[in-house]
């Protein structure tokens, strides 16, 4: 494991519309190149990056090309492995980077159903795992199915640290952080849309929470999406896609970012060895932690013990 310094970078920009694995993918490949270039170690791109994210969401109309727009969605969603993911193994491997990016994820055994995923490649181009959405939100439970308790096993121990992601919402979510905090993440991924409809504030505040709880790094990716595509008939689609990504260290502080309203790639140096100093002051997923109270907590006989 490496315990020195290196640079990551976060990606901040929109997939392809209409929406497009193939063109999704050779974007990121591009990216991955470019980012990889310039020395970064670990590069995150935003939630639903592979093929797009419905942002046509529940107001299309007619009815009839919500349906088509929707049967689109499933059709360019990718399975894990695949074909289309070889294409990103060779490209992490290639550019001697760890590659966490967001996708629709297509159900083997039941291929009418997608997850809203990350997945997660190392730097010798090996599938580490994914992380589904254990819970899509609001709209988002029309597309895409929960994913289940065990795709919190999603901390990999790698080259440059032990890293782990949730997406958007789940960062909402006490039981999930704790889920994670417990795998002893060094590095954490945070997936998001960049959607309007989400406060700008709620995000920059989640994920400035999550770095102070957890004490970790957080590699914030959201999506930038200003203008409507030339070649789109999403009339009434929401093209405000204002970013907010950002690069947070282990107490909260912004290394870059937060970026609004424009297409780029921010780049930080971290240090692992930060991590232990913030530790060693509060470890919640350590001496600070009190996993024992848990079991009391759900077990309502123990009430009078408790007080």
């Amino acid at each position: 494991m490496n315990n020195g310094q290196f640079k990551v970078a976060v990606v901040q920009t929109d997939p392809h519309f209409p929406p497009s694995k193939k063109d999704s993918i050779q974007k990121a490949i591009k990216i991955i190149e470019e980012a990889g270039a310039k020395g970064a170690r670990i590069i995150v791109f935003p939630e639903t990056f592979i093929p797009a994210y419905p942002n046509w969401a529940i107001e299309a109309k007619p009815p009839l090309n919500w349906y088509e727009k929707s049967k689109r969605l499933v059709e360019e969603s990718i399975f894990v492995p695949g074909s289309e993911t070889e294409s990103l193994c060779e490209a992490a491997k290639s550019s001697g980077a760890i590659i966490c990016i967001g996708i629709n994820e297509r159900d083997r055994e039941q291929i009418n159903s997608i997850y809203n995923s990350i997945i997660f490649i190392d730097d010798n181009g090996k599938i580490l795992g994914t992380h589904r959405k254990l819970t899509p939100v609001y709209r988002e439970k029309v597309f895409w199915k929960s994913g289940k308790p065990k795709d919190l096993n999603c901390v990999f121990k790698t080259n440059y640290g032990v890293i782990g992601g949730l997406i958007c919402a789940e960062h909402l979510n006490p039981l999930l952080k704790s889920a994670m905090f417990i795998q002893q993440e060094q590095i954490h991924v945070a997936c998001y849309p960049g959607w309007s409809l989400l406060p700008r504030d709620i995000m920059q505040s989640s994920i400035r929470q999550y770095a102070i709880e957890s004490q970790c790094y957080v590699l914030a990716s959201s999506q930038y999406i200003r203008d409507k595509p030339e070649n789109s008939d999403d009339v009434e689609a929401n093209w405000d896609f204002y970013g907010g990504s950002a690069i947070i260290d282990p107490i909260g502080n912004y290394l870059a970012g937060p970026s609004y309203e424009k297409d780029e790639i921010l780049y930080a140096n971290i240090d692992l060895s930060k991590i232990l100093e913030r530790k060693i002051w509060i470890d919640m997923a350590g001496k600070d932690g009190r996993w024992d109270v848990i079991p009391y907590l759900l077990d309502r006989s123990n009430e009078l013990e408790l007080l």
